[in-house]
């Protein structure tokens, strides 16, 4: 039908005529836009009903090649980290230690190890044994921007707010578009109630990854604390748009969401 109405414009040597042909066109293609956007909506409905697929599957499918991996080589350092890591996605912190520990028996240079190592002891409530972890990798790479960030978390876990600030600060230093650093520095400015500072740190978190639940709904809890219930309203929605199906906060975002209304 498109194709015959431009032959029929195209013939047409009439201005009045074009206007009409041009115009009828234009409706048409309207009319299919709308038509394509009904769709869209549709079908981003339907695939939220769709059961989430299940992500520990796929780590632990990983797991067990690693076994095979590390059954032929042992001596490999790196797949020794690799499994680690892993196995912290899988929330088995002491399982990522025990890789983490045998990694850096065959090679002790390795700062990506010892931050492995740290993250698994503050899962387990550590911070002593993270903190030496990590002090170790940044003496190895001082220039490594996550282990600045998981000092600073250490420092967070016991109560020691100036030290953190100094480390997300270096953090935000070395790698300024690293979000980990500012969503860090939110955290503890946060807590030390500079609330215009964090606002500010969450917001710059947000410019840098639009699609970070975590920020968005860190957001919402500062601008609920601050009275803008439209605002807090805004950033849990949008938090809930883009965290993944099996985002933890999920659940208590929801209620926050309920109790500001509609």
């Amino acid at each position: 039908m498109i194709t015959l109405l431009l032959l029929g414009a195209l013939v047409q040597d009439d201005p009045a005529a074009l206007r009409e042909r041009v115009a009828k066109l234009e409706a048409l293609l309207a009319e299919k836009e709308r038509t394509i956007a009904k769709l869209q909506e549709e079908i981003a409905e339907l695939k939220k009903k769709l059961p989430a697929a299940d992500p520990k599957k796929k780590l632990q499918e990983k797991i067990k090649k690693l076994d095979d991996d590390l059954r032929e080589t042992p001596n490999n350092a790196d797949l020794w980290i690799e499994r680690a890591g892993v196995k912290l996605e899988l929330d088995d912190a002491k399982g990522a230690i025990e890789d983490a520990t045998n990694a850096l028996r065959l090679n002790p240079a390795v700062p990506a190890a010892y931050n492995l190592r740290a993250r698994a002891r503050l899962e387990m409530g550590d911070a002593r044994g993270a903190t030496a972890d990590v002090d170790e990798s940044i003496r190895l790479d001082p220039r490594r921007t996550e282990s600045w960030e998981l000092r600073a978390r250490t420092h967070e876990m016991c109560g020691d707010l100036e030290s953190a600030l100094k480390d997300y600060e270096r953090a935000i230093e070395l790698d300024p578009k690293a979000v980990g650093g500012w969503l860090g520095r939110t955290r503890v400015r946060l807590a030390s109630g500079d609330m215009d500072g964090a606002l500010a740190d969450v917001t710059r978190a947000i410019e840098l990854e639009p699609k970070s639940a975590d920020a968005y709904s860190l957001r919402g809890s500062i601008r609920h604390s601050l009275g803008d219930k439209d605002g807090a309203r805004t950033d849990y929605k949008r938090a809930l748009d883009v965290a993944p199906a099996d985002w933890k906060p999920r659940t208590k975002i929801e209620e926050a969401l309920k109790k500001l209304g509609k």
